[in-house]
């Protein structure tokens, strides 16, 4: 397992990195001036939120580079998560035959309220990790839970290697507009197959039960192989999965 030296500072600057500032610290403040007014939270009415003492290390051991933003509470998770950030982007430069060639952003949370709070990427409650299509920044929480951190942190790194190797490949086309051709299964789908190292046991739970108990009325039914609705969990996470392991199995490894 290689190492990373930790540089530590207690002021960083993020003028130049669209968006980020605002994801750092949603409410403002005089290290992260808006130039653009935008709805922020209305009145402050929950007294949980707060503002982050934000720092950095940067990744200092081979390529690629990253960033980490961590919070001063969260200075072992920023330990603990390095090591796990470097072995994602080892195993996903491998399948993906490329390695990330600009510098992301990867800021860690260690609550899934403190990562609700960050709103640049609108998060819905839902969401436990989200990666940008606009600039090299994702976000993910760790709330203690080891194997649910891997997963997730995983799953968004895919979504990194997709976006800077579209970024790569179509220089002239803005990469939200490559992915918006994209069927949401494939990029979905992709993430949760990479993650997951293949088709999981709770996807084949999820596939057998649509399988055996269809339901036309609900939409709950198994899609033809490119279809791209329903757009719903199943169909885009765990049929998006079946699907890239249908490809990766019958047309050979690396075909996706």
């Amino acid at each position: 397992m290689s190492w990373v030296c930790l540089l530590f500072f207690s002021t960083i600057s993020a003028h130049a990195q669209m968006g980020l500032g605002a994801l750092l610290n949603p409410e403002g403040s005089r290290l992260f001036p808006q130039n653009i007014i935008v709805p922020r939270h209305p009145g402050k009415p929950d007294l949980r939120w707060r503002s982050f003492d934000w720092k950095f290390a940067d990744s200092a051991s081979g390529e690629p580079k990253y960033r980490l933003y961590f919070y001063t509470e969260e200075n072992w998770t920023a330990r603990f998560a390095m090591p796990h950030i470097d072995s994602e982007v080892a195993y996903l430069s491998s399948v993906f035959n490329y390695t990330p060639e600009i510098r992301f952003n990867y800021v860690l949370f260690s609550s899934q309220h403190d990562f609700q709070q960050a709103n640049v990427f609108d998060i819905s409650e839902g969401v436990q990790g989200i990666t940008s299509t606009t600039e090299a920044t994702m976000a993910v929480p760790y709330w203690g839970e080891a194997e649910t951190y891997r997963h997730i942190s995983t799953h968004e790194m895919v979504h990194q290697l997709q976006f800077q190797k579209v970024t790569g490949v179509a220089k002239d086309v803005p990469a939200e507009v490559a992915f918006s051709v994209m069927p949401l299964w494939f990029i979905e789908g992709m993430a949760e197959y990479y993650s997951q190292h293949g088709v999981d046991a709770e996807a084949r739970v999820y596939l057998r039960d649509i399988m055996l108990y269809p339901d036309a009325d609900r939409h709950y039914t198994v899609p033809k192989l490119f279809a791209d609705e329903p757009l719903d969990f199943v169909h885009v996470y765990k049929m998006g999965q079946a699907r890239i392991d249908f490809f990766e199995t019958h047309f050979g490894k690396g075909t996706v």
